[in-house]
């Protein structure tokens, strides 16, 4: 543990500042001890340390040297009731450590909305056709404010979505209007558009949102998943009147499980275009059960025109 560890090492080459660092990294995660437990006896783990190799360098016997190979079996040092940092403490403290997340990703909570709402690949990016509109999705890194020649506001943001960094140029009026997001370790989702400057592609905002509003102002596809063992007419009928009651511009698409466990995905007609809405929700989910409608963005799939 650390008391040992401090107790191992010269206290003239190593510092509270080094240790302090190595916990922040995790270096001391597999002692069963978590960054703040150690971090509240750090300086009694280090005050320990020192006496302990100014005994030794006095030649007087500790207590854990009478003990020999079965010093790491005794315990001195009772371990404090506290729980670990919040997550996004811990993740920060990689980051700032080792300059990468390794526990986790702070994205991880958002990882549904990011694949139902969000488009943009760093692999297929070079691809990416000139004025197309792509949705990202991460956590605001950096948020550089840039004075233009006419002397209007404008940022450089940096995005880290879940596959690598996305650069985006944030001109004047959405910048007035959604400055207090574009700070660091905010998550949003941003609409922007593919522009090409000196031959380099970069995306240009369009839209910007917190990642809690994704869902409401980005949803153009219903889904709903259902077993075909034990469906029976009159719910498909009660399906579609749910479906039928609740008119708009999402097309819908029915994950229909088949006995085989296989699935099939049935886009629904023009005929069945749905808004989404907390009691089309609800009213799903009491016909055919918990988790069985979402909504998404429509990626890649066939759409009916609008």
């Amino acid at each position: 543990d650390v008391f040992e560890f401090c107790a191992r090492l010269d206290s003239k080459s190593i510092n509270r500042r080094l240790v302090e660092s190595l916990v922040r990294a995790g270096a001391f995660a597999s002692t069963g001890w978590n960054r703040r437990q150690i971090e509240s006896e750090l300086d009694n783990a280090m005050g320990q340390g020192q006496l302990s190799q100014r005994e030794r360098a006095a030649g007087q016997t500790s207590l854990m040297d009478m003990f020999g190979d079965d010093a790491d079996q005794v315990t001195m040092n009772e371990k404090p009731n506290l729980p670990e940092w919040p997550e996004h403490e811990v993740l920060a403290m990689e980051k700032e450590m080792m300059g990468l997340y390794v526990s986790s990703h702070p994205l991880a909570s958002h990882s549904d909305i990011l694949d139902r709402f969000t488009d943009y690949s760093i692999a297929s990016f070079d691809e990416a056709e000139e004025n197309s509109v792509v949705i990202v999705g991460g956590l605001v890194s950096v948020a550089k404010q840039h004075i233009t020649a006419s002397h209007k506001k404008m940022a450089f943001v940096t995005m880290e979505t879940i596959n690598g960094a996305a650069e985006i140029t944030v001109f004047n009026d959405l910048y007035e209007a959604h400055a207090g997001l574009l700070m660091p370790e905010m998550v949003l989702v941003i609409e922007a558009r593919v522009s090409s400057r000196n031959g380099r592609k970069g995306l240009i905002a369009l839209r910007i949102m917190p990642i809690e509003e994704a869902e409401g102002e980005l949803t153009n596809a219903i889904h709903v998943r259902f077993h075909t063992i034990g469906l029976e007419e009159p719910e498909l009928n009660q399906l579609a009147s749910i479906l039928g009651a609740e008119p708009g511009n999402c097309d819908v698409y029915l994950h229909c499980i088949l006995p085989s466990q296989k699935e099939i995905t049935v886009h629904a007609t023009d005929a069945c275009l749905v808004k989404p809405s907390p009691r089309l929700r609800t009213n799903v989910e009491t016909l055919l059960g918990e988790d069985t409608i979402w909504y998404s963005g429509g990626n890649g799939l066939p759409r009916h025109p609008a």
